[in-house]
């Protein structure tokens, strides 16, 4: 996730459709109808039973509020640009492969 200079990480979510390519990615997966946001969907869908509930009681709610600020920055950098993303990262992989 690389926002532009001055452009927060919801705008950057907005800019991309990752809302959209989020909830197909989610409805492929039979959970269409779970919130995007819950941090059981997000980060512990795939885990089997035992192993999901071990670790309910380690999930917490995320904060927000750093998505909201807007990138600091007034230009990136003038040097090549790499980004490292394992294949089938559910959180990314849908709209940025």
């Amino acid at each position: 996730m690389i926002p532009t200079p001055s452009e927060s990480g919801f705008e950057w979510w907005g800019n991309t459709g990752q809302a959209a390519a989020q909830h197909e990615y989610l409805v492929a997966l039979g959970l269409g109808d779970r919130d995007p946001m819950d941090p059981e969907v997000v980060f512990i869908h795939d885990f089997d039973a035992d192993l999901k509930a071990e670790s309910l009681h380690h999930v917490r709610e995320q904060h927000a509020g750093p998505m909201a600020v807007p990138c600091p920055l007034i230009a990136w950098p003038d040097v090549p640009t790499r980004v490292i993303s394992p294949a089938g990262a559910s959180f990314l992989s849908a709209f940025m492969a």
